[in-house]
């Protein structure tokens, strides 16, 4: 009798002890029921946010591409860093920046495209913001295409190719009377109006042409050369009622690879409070290449009047060894004293340079490095010899 009465209380205190550990057990249970609930609300709530970010990342970048989509495709920056000995231009020795060229274009579908490009200048006074070229075009076929806005003017191969960055060509800089108008350039580089132009391939060889009608340049006063001018892009509105008109008939022969034969002209109006004239410029083109050799040379007479007609035009001759590009350049200027529109501008000196230089690509469409040497030869000018470096980019 005593063993089962110490099994019955062994039984009692077993059952005892199952009763609490297991009400122990279900308290901790009950707590581990509620912190799985808890965390499965947390972890909704952060599913649905980020749903909800994914939603609205899709909508900003579905709003990015339809910006870029609608406003531009192509970005990029041509820029260029410079060093000069003292020269007509530089008063001193020392390091320069050259201008920064900031450019868009945009092609939607096969025939609407537009261009806009816009420079930043820096001199010792200001930093300047120009609109360089700034239009919209159609192309109804190869052969006539339409564009609307400011181009640069059909005036010889370099104006055609060669825009605002400096990276495009091998020089330091454009042929002096190739300068742009605020900068002391003789011919009009810009025009703001309808430009036609188109190709079309025959058995001699490919025919391409280009025709513009604009505004004609305005002359602004030089601040640096007293009683000199500059010529100015007639962006708002034209001075007078006539209007410029350029025309450009190029040529690759079929039988001579790596050969463009240009002819082109214009004829503008240019007038102040004391003077009006009529300016005639025409003139002709030349570029080849074959292997690493290349030659481009232009020629242009200037006539106004009954005065004689004055002469321009350079020759430049470069070859590609790798990176390298060693090139050499002569470029005149040969005006009359009496003449009424090269007398007026500050750019219009009688005036030779002899050039060497060369060039290394760092990278061919992105950055390159250039050394020159330059003989000027300037009317009524003393400083003669300069040494220039350049890295000219794009990005």
């Amino acid at each position: 009798m005593k063993g089962v009465d110490f099994m019955g209380k062994l039984l009692t205190v077993a059952l005892v002890f199952v009763f609490f550990l297991g009400a122990a057990y279900a308290e901790e249970l009950e707590d581990v029921k509620k912190e799985v609930e808890w965390q499965k609300k947390v972890i909704e709530g952060l599913e649905k946010r980020v749903e909800e970010l994914e939603k609205e990342g899709g909508a900003a970048r579905g709003q990015e591409a339809g910006v870029f989509r609608r406003f531009g495709i192509n970005l990029g920056i041509f820029g260029d860093i410079n060093f000069s000995t003292r020269s007509n231009e530089k008063e001193n020795n020392g390091f320069s920046l050259g201008a920064a060229s900031l450019y868009s274009t945009a092609n939607i579908g096969e025939r609407l495209n537009f261009l806009v490009e816009v420079g930043v200048e820096f001199d010792e006074e200001e930093t300047n913001l120009d609109i360089e070229r700034l239009w919209a075009g159609y192309t109804f076929s190869d052969l006539f295409i339409v564009r609307l806005g400011r181009h640069h003017t059909a005036m010889g191969y370099w104006n055609r190719i060669y825009h605002h960055g400096k990276l495009l060509f091998y020089s330091i800089d454009r042929p002096f009377f190739l300068q742009f108008e605020d900068s002391n350039g003789v011919i009009p580089i810009h025009i703001v109006g309808l430009e036609l132009s188109g190709s079309t391939v025959t058995p001699a060889g490919r025919i391409t042409y280009d025709i513009e009608a604009g505004n004609g340049p305005e002359l602004m006063e030089d601040s640096d050369m007293a009683g000199k001018f500059n010529l100015n892009v007639s962006n708002a509105g034209d001075g007078n009622n006539s209007k410029q008109a350029v025309a450009r008939v190029s040529f690759e022969p079929t039988a001579i690879e790596g050969l463009k034969i240009g002819v082109f002209g214009t004829n503008f109006k240019v007038e102040d409070s004391t003077m009006s004239m009529h300016e005639a410029i025409f003139g002709a083109d030349v570029y080849y290449k074959r292997g690493g050799f290349e030659l481009v040379s232009e020629y242009f007479r200037l006539k106004n009047g009954g005065t004689p007609a004055a002469n321009a035009y350079y020759i430049r001759v470069a070859h590609e060894i790798g990176e390298f590009v060693p090139y050499l350049r002569y470029e005149t200027l040969d005006g009359k004293d009496d003449d009424p529109y090269l007398g007026i501008l500050s750019g219009g000196a009688d005036r030779s340079q002899y050039i060497a230089g060369v060039r290394y690509d760092v990278d061919p469409l992105h950055s390159a490095i250039k050394a020159q040497y330059r003989y000027d030869d300037t009317e009524g000018e003393k400083l003669r010899n300069v040494f220039e470096l350049q890295w000219a980019f794009h990005f």
